[in-house]
């Protein structure tokens, strides 16, 4: 039999969706430990929907491309319907 010579990875997995967004992270060496990104900025503390983040960009500087995204937007729709 082969050794097998693969180098560890770390696998992550992107959910984005039309309303929000999910991402979830793995290491190869144990993949069913399987974490969500809960942590988003701009987010609360302790907030019950931090599994996702809402699917929302705004450019704020044509030149530079500076951009809020997610939570940071005060106005979001999306950040809205989960109060």
């Amino acid at each position: 039999m082969v050794a097998s010579t693969r180098e560890p990875r770390f696998v992550v997995a992107v959910d984005f969706g039309t309303t929000f967004t999910s991402v979830a992270f793995a290491h190869s060496t144990s993949p069913r430990d399987v974490k969500l990104v809960m942590t988003w900025p701009g987010a609360g503390t302790g907030d019950p929907s931090a599994e996702q983040v809402p699917t929302e960009v705004h450019y704020t500087n044509e030149e530079s491309r500076a951009r809020r995204w997610g939570y940071e937007l005060e106005n979001s729709s999306t950040a809205d319907a989960l109060k």
